[in-house]
């Protein structure tokens, strides 16, 4: 793991990453909650699908984990049109379990089709945001300035 800390007095965070094909993406320990967060990098606009699909095998890991553990378990996609969406999965146990057809991996070439337990989020219960693509000059001084890398 990298983890990461803030240089910003004014905050309290910590941020690692997770490795291979873990159940999550990072985890953050902010202002004395631990949230541990599951990311998707959509090739579409956030208006293309209804709802935003999460395999079941991972929603049901991060919601044992919150029951377990109490952590907040948090499911985030960023989309083409700069906006992202930001799911508490806590506020999403009513969603039922479908199954559909998806790829079977998402690396390869020959990655074929499955079928996938799957839960579909309605966006109403998501917080939804917008962001801007800093050029890769504000990304390296702005990281340099507030992040200490801890080997």
């Amino acid at each position: 793991m990298n983890p990461l800390r803030g240089t910003d007095p004014k905050k309290d965070y910590f941020i690692t990453d997770a490795h291979g094909y873990d159940q999550f993406d990072y985890r953050v320990d902010y202002s004395g909650k631990t949230y541990l967060v599951e990311t998707k990098v959509r090739e579409c606009s956030s208006t293309f699908y209804p709802d935003i699909m999460i395999e079941e095998p991972k929603f049901n890991y991060l919601i044992a984990e919150a029951y377990a553990s109490g952590v907040v378990p948090l499911y985030q996609c960023f989309y083409t049109d700069s906006v992202y969406v930001l799911f508490d999965l806590r506020k999403c146990l009513d969603v039922q379990t479908q199954v559909k057809s998806c790829n079977k991996t998402k690396a390869g070439q020959d990655r074929g089709y499955v079928p996938k337990r799957v839960k579909m989020l309605p966006l109403e219960k998501a917080q939804q945001y917008s962001y801007v693509i800093p050029s890769d000059k504000l990304v390296e001084d702005s990281f340099n300035h507030r992040y200490t890398v801890i080997y």
